[in-house]
């Protein structure tokens, strides 16, 4: 039977391995360890240890989040916060990091340059309405709110298609 401390050591080993292949939050290395069934006073001790090192860190995670999500192309505010909540980010961190990370950023001009894009890359044989209702679509999935993605195609529809 191996004591607390060895099996402290192995939670830590296995968060290791799992944190070098990929920055994880504080909850998703908890439930890995959880899945491993090595009991919650194991996985807490581990897991402060591994905060205490700086191993694990969740702003560091959603700092990463953020600047991945920034070069991948505009997406909207809402949906790298949705994401980072749903990975098991405080809310509150989520908020400060988005606040220092997103400074600046103008989602509806982003959103305009996307919507341009769609537009004047759209097949000519698609109908206007159709055009639009891509564009629009286009930048629901990438989390722009819908009066953000409306203005967005209608200006970008007036420039490229000659009417709103």
């Amino acid at each position: 039977m191996s004591t607390f401390e060895e099996r402290v050591s192995a939670a830590k080993e296995t968060a290791i391995k799992a944190v070098a292949s990929r920055d994880l939050t504080r909850t998703e290395v908890v439930e890995l360890l959880a899945s491993k069934r090595l009991g919650t006073d194991v996985v807490d001790a581990a897991v402060a240890e591994l905060e205490e090192l700086g191993i694990v860190d969740d702003r560091r995670v959603a700092e990463a989040y953020v600047r991945s999500q920034a070069t991948g192309g505009p997406v909207s505010r809402v949906m790298i916060e949705a994401a980072l909540i749903e990975r098991g980010v405080e809310p509150g961190l989520v908020a400060s990091v988005l606040h220092e990370q997103m400074q600046g950023r103008e989602e509806d001009m982003e959103a305009l340059e996307l919507a341009r894009i769609r537009v004047r890359t759209s097949p000519a044989k698609l109908s206007p309405e159709a055009i639009k209702r891509r564009a629009f679509a286009y930048l629901a999935r990438r989390g722009f709110d819908e009066e953000t993605a409306r203005q967005a195609v209608e200006t970008a529809a007036e420039e490229y298609l000659g009417r709103p």
